[in-house]
């Protein structure tokens, strides 16, 4: 399986959902939460459409960075190698599964089909801070 193919399996489930939601109800869609989790404003149905758009042009975006890890990502004081590019090429991969969960997250919480808890995004976002951390970490240094 390549690496790329998980993210891309999750960006598929959020059009899906997005899609099933847009098909089967006409009811509103949560559109914004407060720091509580409690839901503070709503809107048509079909503006659910606009999370996996964005889902999608972040998929690129984070992807277009593996081109040029180097020059993108501004990795201070790195040794240019091939297992530092590995390496590179491993942070951005794991980092986008984790930012397309979190996009797959909010779709199903914005849908109704699950609860929005605030726990799950803080666990979310740290994971992807740590991973990057870690693969800093493991770096080879000039």
């Amino acid at each position: 399986m390549n690496s790329k193919s998980p993210s891309i399996l999750v960006l598929i489930a959020t059009i899906i959902v997005a899609f099933i939601r847009v098909i089967n109800s006409d009811e509103d869609i949560i559109l914004h939460w407060d720091l509580s989790g409690d839901v503070t404003d709503t809107g048509p149905v079909y503006l659910i459409v606009l999370l996996p758009i964005i889902a999608i042009v972040v998929y690129f975006c984070v992807m277009s960075c593996a081109k040029a890890p180097y020059k993108t990502l501004r990795v201070p004081k790195v040794k240019e190698s091939d297992s530092n590019t590995r390496l590179l090429l491993q942070c951005i991969n794991t980092c986008n599964l984790f930012i397309m969960l979190l996009f797959f997250y909010v779709t199903l919480c914005s849908a109704k089909y699950m609860v929005l808890h605030q726990l799950v995004i803080a666990t979310l976002l740290l994971t992807i801070l740590l991973t990057y951390i870690y693969f800093y970490n493991k770096l080879e240094k000039k």
